[in-house]
């Protein structure tokens, strides 16, 4: 795909979820427990405001792609609140190879969601290896399509998780790595990561000033 080779889109704010609740050694529902969806712990909240106060300070927003699970919905709403624009949840930003897709948070944010946003992209449950290489690659075009489409408007943010960050950006500057290292890279740092990749891609997370 062209994607690949011609780096069109304009410019993309990759940003990591917050905190999670779990790492923190807080507590978690268990029907959010059961099936991976941790919320935001109290650090992933401020992570959350920190992001969206430097965002919206540093760009015009066009288009904010969340996945649907609770630590990135909680991750973006701070942001959708600063710029007025609504989450669009895409399931293809959904976590790496688990089991079981996330709960339905679709009423704990009903002003912040776009209702009119369909998902593109399946991520298949359970999803071996082969499938999630390829959602990585099929989401990394998803996300220069978007970019290039809300340019005049401003950057497009994607809040997705540690995996699909680095393979986004793997894809998008061309440096892909095998699908296996798609999970390191930014999973555990709590420092937070903020600064240029591939010329115009941005990579965010929120940091505890």
């Amino acid at each position: 795909s062209d994607v690949y080779k011609r780096q069109e889109y304009g410019e993309i704010w990759l940003v990591r979820h917050g905190a999670r609740a779990d790492y923190a050694g807080e507590p978690v529902p268990p029907d959010a427990a059961a099936v991976g969806d941790t919320p935001l712990s109290g650090l992933g909240f401020l992570q959350a405001e920190a992001v969206a106060s430097r965002i919206s300070q540093e760009t015009a927003v066009g288009r904010l792609l969340v996945s649907s699970y609770a630590r990135t919905l909680q991750t973006a709403a701070p942001l959708s609140r600063a710029i007025g624009k609504p989450m669009c949840p895409e399931n293809g930003l959904w976590e790496a190879r688990m089991p079981t897709p996330p709960l339905d948070h679709s009423s704990t944010h009903p002003d912040l969601i776009d209702r009119e946003y369909l998902t593109q992209i399946e991520a298949h449950r359970p999803e071996d290896p082969g499938r999630y290489s390829e959602r990585v690659q099929a989401i990394a075009a998803l996300v220069s399509r978007e970019a290039e489409a809300c340019s005049e408007q401003g950057s497009l943010v994607v809040v997705t998780h540690a995996s699909l960050v680095v393979g986004i950006t793997a894809m998008l500057s061309k440096t892909a790595p095998a699908p296996q290292d798609w999970r390191s890279g930014l999973a555990g740092s709590e420092r937070g990561v903020c600064g240029s990749l591939g010329g115009s891609i941005q990579t965010a997370r929120g940091r505890r000033t």
